[in-house]
């Protein structure tokens, strides 16, 4: 969709069939659908250029790839998400991420997204006869940094020069139309899309007429991942299989086919009392007569999970979270196909059982297609003023020393310290500590260990806190005290400096695609045997070129893979620019700070391209280790002992 003038208005394919006033035959626009070519494995079609009927190639055929966008293997593995899947999917060398594989070649999801993004710019183009540079895309609330990062990643692969985000349930919020008025009113936006489910408590309120004049205050956003239509189809292809059919084994081909029954079986059922389901497995025709109650004793146990009562708890995290009651609200927005379901609301009218004015809502025609709320949301978001709430929270891991009784005994703490808060309104300021202690790894090299804080609603199987990675920062002296400053910036991107504040060494990083995301057991008490004798590390002149040739050659890596569409990436020519004046510098003489610099600038370059996947992950991997090497022989250690200090 897009905004011109004073209305909103879709964007369609030219091949696409008129829309259908039968809810069983409802489809999108755009389906999120990729052909992918079986010998080179690029993508061969998308969208609509692949027929709803298409069998022959079911095998190439990649959907839901948003579900995985950003996710590692075992993350994937975890949330059951790759049996639905027919292209293999195995995990990235390096990162662990989700790629598709055919053959011999892999794709990431990122280029899934992107290509769907293109299609639908092209399609835009074509329609308008003009070019569309800027996009708003929507992302699930609970997307963290580095799925955002993924997704504005996608976007600018598709062509867009400016990217921004909205999270889904607040585009829904801007899309319906509800009487708002210069008092706010307390709206609560329930959002199944197809592989998440996100609940948004917001405040909307009115200063001036037409969209501009809309304004948008998140008070508590939940979501679950691995809650949403893809789910509930997952739970019924079991129901059936198991308990009706009694099939104990699947081909692709015979697993294609009953998704797809068991798919349209479940629309139906939104407004039938009854749907059948017709499939031929292993050459034999199964029939059932499905009915309301069977799907929701499916959906009410999926795999030892209640996917109805998940839902139930994400609208009462939301509600507790605003520190609101269901009585509280008044207006409650369905959003997203599942929301039409019977079972679904007969689970909202529980929750709101003493709230009369929300249950004549739920009765009420929608004013919105559920299907397209979103979409029209984001349209309008781009005129609305809106406060967005990033639902992850980021630090650090700070250590402390005490001397024990024994000699060389100390009892080391490791806790979390939260830079960023859950729940925080991005763009946000700086929030910026001196590092309560770093890890000294010599050659005056200081590291700090990222972490992620986890909302609370998202604990279960990982934790409260996620390791990310270490950010190392080159000194030049012993002495210092290292600052740590973090933000989210207006995409919801993490951007992390580390600087010394008795020097002038610094680093940013960017984003935190490039990072993991590993459980992390905080706090940690434990004593141990620690000699803490400095080491004399002293700089040697002789060996510094090799700095100064890495620096250039990652300079002209990422010059030579810039696009145009990178031009706009201020954080990636900032580094850019940096590193050149430090090759620049170092180019008549090279001393320990032109050393240091290089390779602080070099690493943050490194980073930024990386994240915009200028640099592919194995040329990541091994620069990185290369760059360490540079630097590791223009150090020689004048006394043997060791430290931590």
């Amino acid at each position: 969709m897009y905004v011109e003038g004073d209305g909103v208005h879709t964007i369609a394919p030219t091949t696409a069939a008129a829309e259908s006033t039968d809810p069983r035959k409802r489809v999108k626009p755009f389906r999120s659908v990729v052909r992918l070519d079986e010998r080179t494995g690029a993508i061969a079609a998308v969208c609509d250029q692949i027929p709803d009927t298409d069998t022959e190639d079911r095998h190439l055929l990649v959907d839901g790839a948003k579900r995985l966008i950003d996710q590692t293997y075992i993350e994937a593995l975890d949330h059951d998400d790759l049996g639905r899947t027919i292209v293999q999917v195995q995990p990235e060398a390096g990162t662990g991420r989700c790629v598709y594989e055919v053959g011999e070649h892999q794709i990431r999801p990122v280029e899934v997204q992107a290509a769907i993004l293109r299609h639908v710019k092209l399609a835009a183009e074509a329609t308008m006869a003009r070019d569309f540079d800027s996009v708003v895309l929507s992302v699930p609330a609970f997307f963290d940094a580095s799925a955002i990062g993924a997704t504005c990643e996608a976007a600018v692969l598709a062509g867009f020069k400016t990217v921004q985000t909205v999270p889904e349930p607040v585009a829904a919020a801007l899309a319906m139309d509800i009487q708002i008025s210069p008092r706010p009113i307390r709206t609560l936006t329930f959002d199944i899309g197809a592989g998440t489910t996100d609940v948004t408590a917001a405040e909307l309120w009115r200063s001036a007429p037409g969209p501009s004049g809309l304004h948008c205050a998140v008070k508590k956003a939940t979501g679950d991942t691995r809650l949403g239509g893809l789910d509930f189809d997952d739970a019924l292809v079991g129901y059936l299989l198991h308990d009706v059919f009694r099939v104990d084994r699947l081909s692709d081909d015979d697993r294609f086919r009953l998704r797809r029954a068991a798919e349209a079986a479940k629309v139906e059922l939104s407004t039938e009392q009854m749907a059948t389901v017709a499939v031929d497995i292993a050459g034999r025709t199964h029939r059932h007569e499905l009915t309301r109650r069977e799907l929701e004793c499916a959906l009410h146990d999926h795999r030892g999970r209640d996917l109805l009562l998940a839902c139930t708890v994400q609208l009462k995290a939301a509600i507790a979270g605003a520190a609101w009651r269901p009585e509280d609200i008044d207006c409650l927005l369905l959003v997203g196909g599942p929301t039409v379901m019977p079972v679904i609301r007969n689970q909202v009218r529980q929750v709101f059982a003493r709230n009369p004015k929300v249950l004549a809502q739920i009765e009420s025609p929608a004013v919105v297609d559920p299907m397209l709320a979103v979409a029209k949301g984001a349209a309008l978001f781009a005129q609305s003023e809106t406060e967005n709430r990033h639902p992850h929270g980021y630090g650090y891991v700070a250590t402390t020393l005490e001397r024990a009784d024994a000699e060389n005994t100390y009892v080391l703490r490791r806790t979390a310290q939260i830079l960023i808060p859950c729940d925080t309104v991005f763009p946000s300021a700086v929030s910026e500590t001196q590092a309560a202690w770093v890890f000294y790894g010599g050659q005056r090299l200081v590291s700090i260990e990222l972490i992620q804080h986890v909302p609370q609603s998202q604990r279960a199987g990982c934790g409260e806190y996620r390791f990310m990675g270490t950010c190392d920062l080159a000194l030049n002296s012993t002495l210092a005290a290292i600052d740590i400053s973090m933000r989210l910036n207006e995409n919801g991107e993490l951007e992390t400096t580390l600087s010394n504040r008795l020097g002038e060494e610094g680093l940013t990083l960017v984003g935190v695609n490039g990072m993991r995301r590993l459980p992390i057991e905080l706090p940690i008490t434990r004593t141990e045997r620690l000699s803490l004798a400095r080491r004399d590390w002293v700089f040697v002149p002789d060996y510094q070129g090799g700095v100064r040739r890495w620096s250039v050659a990652l300079a002209d890596t990422v010059r030579n893979a810039m696009a145009p569409t990178h031009q706009s990436d201020c954080h990636l020519q900032a580094s850019l620019t940096r590193l050149e004046g430090a090759i620049a510098a170092a180019s008549s003489v090279t001393d320990e700070h032109g050393v240091t610099e290089l390779y602080n600038a070099g690493r943050s370059l490194l980073a930024r391209a990386y994240e915009l996947r200028l640099i592919a992950e194995a040329d990541r991997s091994s620069m990185s280790a290369d760059l360490a090497r540079a630097r590791q022989c223009c150090y020689r250690l004048d006394s043997p002992e060791t430290e931590l200090a």
